[in-house]
């Protein structure tokens, strides 16, 4: 008998999560929600360099694995005030390419239960249930072409 198989008959099987999985940015005490799928990499610390005359939003251009990669302040483009520090960047896919959201709090994975109601939120989905509270989930596409369309 194969022995990791003989143990997978008594281990315990924990349920599947049955919502959808995000990372969970906290932008100066907000809670915002990417599609995890979208995520590429999270940054800590993130070596940013600025652009003389880059529009409000975009703090500069990061160096991902060989991939020059726009960083956005997060803070200033949902509208809760620019950031400080970026301490963390998340990297996610969108339909123009990839884009770092500046972050100051660690990221962390979640499961977003039930949708609770429609953002409010120009660039927000749908707010949804967490295990501690509540997150509205990102369009990423729209901050996208939002940033885009302010950068040229």
């Amino acid at each position: 008998m194969d022995l990791p198989f003989a143990f997978d008959a008594y281990a315990e099987r924990a349920p599947a999560p049955s919502g959808l999985r995000a990372l969970l940015l906290v932008v100066r005490g907000d809670r915002y929600a990417v599609r995890l799928e979208r995520v590429r990499v999270v940054l800590s610390q993130p070596v940013i360099t600025r652009l003389p005359d880059a529009a409000g939003a975009l703090l500069g251009v990061t160096n991902v694995r060989g991939e020059v990669v726009p960083v956005v302040d997060t803070g200033a483009v949902l509208g809760v005030g620019p950031l400080r520090v970026a301490a963390t960047a998340a990297v996610v896919d969108t339909a123009r390419g990839p884009l770092a959201l500046a972050g100051g709090d660690d990221p962390s994975s979640v499961v977003l239960d039930e949708a609770v109601g429609e953002s409010d939120l120009p660039l927000g989905l749908v707010r949804h249930r967490t295990g501690d509270g509540v997150a509205t989930l990102l369009d990423l596409d729209a901050l996208a072409a939002v940033i885009t369309g302010a950068a040229g």
